[in-house]
């Protein structure tokens, strides 16, 4: 009899150890399928913002080369017009929210940004500067001026 009540007690104990090492087991997973589970949040939101830079930085890019491009066209066009041609054209006042600036150096010219630079060569020479805004092309004995 006090053979079988030790055995018993040793059983009760060697469950209630069991009961004790599963409990300690199901938190050990919980917490390490939580910090696997915190890490992939973390990569993904990572992804994601990176995503997001990329493609606000390609619109800035985008945007800039449009502008130059739609200059590039009015000083094509106003070149291929005949005296007295004569029309006026705006471009952006900002790029994507940024200032940028405008450069002419002969047939080149540039926008630039703090990011980006973007440049062609236009059709002719043009008297004249480029601004941001509104913009006056004519075109006056074979010659094209701009905002002159």
């Amino acid at each position: 009899m006090i053979l079988m009540q030790r055995d018993i007690r040793e059983r009760t104990q060697t469950i209630l150890e069991m009961k004790v090492e599963t409990k300690a087991q199901s938190t050990i997973e919980f917490v390490l399928l939580t910090m696997v589970l915190f890490l992939f949040f973390v990569f993904f939101l990572s992804f994601s913002s990176t995503q997001l830079i990329n493609t606000a930085r390609q619109h800035e890019f985008d945007l800039l080369k449009k502008n130059v491009e739609i200059v590039g066209n009015e000083v094509a066009l106003a070149a291929s017009q005949k005296d007295g041609y004569e029309r006026n054209f705006s471009i952006a006042e900002t790029i994507a929210g940024s200032s940028y600036d405008i450069t002419q150096n002969g047939k080149s010219l540039m926008f630039s940004t703090d990011d980006y630079s973007y440049s062609i060569n236009l059709a002719v020479e043009i008297n004249g500067t480029i601004q941001k805004g509104e913009n006056r092309i004519r075109k006056s004995n074979g010659v094209v001026y701009v905002n002159k």
